[in-house]
């Protein structure tokens, strides 16, 4: 009898370790106040490109990259292969090109959940050669980030990342493993985390991690720039890429 109790408690634990992460769905920023609890010590970690900001075109943008790397790989390169091919290219127009806030008040959202939470950072898939111009862009759209007990971070990763200044710049590194590490550095343990990204499965890749050292996890997973990705129109990028090396040439 205590065996087959034994075999029914395992089994339930093994369906419980295996259900998906508890996710909503928001259309906008100010929806994560929703999830606020001032008795919990809440962190809330904010994706960057098609979650704050996003250019005006498709050129140069999350699902402009996406496309490509893509196509990359479907060409016969292996997934890092496939992003570095791409990357300096990528680079190269996010020199040129603004970055706007993904709502008309972004700013003013972001700095009603900074009263109310414990701190708040950025958490990019971005690499590190674009470090200073996403601080200036967050800068120019008036958004703010930052852990008053640490300036700058470099974690210790089989790929560069850094956290600097608000912004945890991931590279090739999953999301999860990077925000893990980073609150390893900083020796700070909150409550729970609030996650506000685009992707479903940095989502699931940051609760995978944080479930490893006890910390509780919301994920929001943001919609508010879905019609725009899924109007995405690569004849159109593509000749604004013509338009656009016409104007800034790439330097070998």
């Amino acid at each position: 009898m205590h065996k087959i109790l034994k075999l029914i408690l395992t089994a339930s634990l093994l369906i419980s370790l295996q259900l998906p992460a508890e996710i909503y769905e928001i259309k906008s920023i100010k929806e994560v106040l929703n999830h606020l609890d001032s008795r919990e010590a809440q962190i809330v970690v904010f994706d960057i490109d098609n979650t704050l900001l996003c250019p005006k075109q498709d050129l140069g943008s999350d699902q402009w990259f996406s496309y490509v790397a893509k196509q990359n790989m479907i060409n016969g390169l292996n997934q890092i292969e496939a992003y570095d091919q791409i990357l300096p290219t990528y680079f190269h127009i996010q020199k040129y090109i603004n970055l706007l806030p993904t709502e008309s008040d972004l700013a003013g959202s972001v700095k009603e959940i900074e009263q109310v939470c414990d701190h708040t950072i950025c958490l990019t898939a971005r690499s590190l050669q674009l470090l200073d111009i996403t601080i200036e862009q967050l800068a120019k759209n008036n958004l703010d980030f930052h852990v008053p007990e640490i300036n700058r971070a470099k974690l210790d990763l089989p790929q560069n990342s850094i956290y600097q200044d608000g912004v945890l710049f991931c590279g090739h590194n999953c999301k999860g493993q990077v925000l893990k590490q980073f609150l390893a550095a900083c020796h700070y343990t909150p409550t729970q985390i609030i996650l506000v990204d685009d992707k479903r499965y940095n989502l699931e890749s940051v609760e995978k991690q944080l479930s490893l050292v006890g910390i509780k996890f919301i994920g929001l997973r943001y919609a508010g720039c879905d019609e725009r990705i899924a109007g995405f129109n690569i004849n159109q990028a593509n000749q604004d890429l013509v338009d656009f090396l016409s104007r800034y040439p790439l330097n070998n």
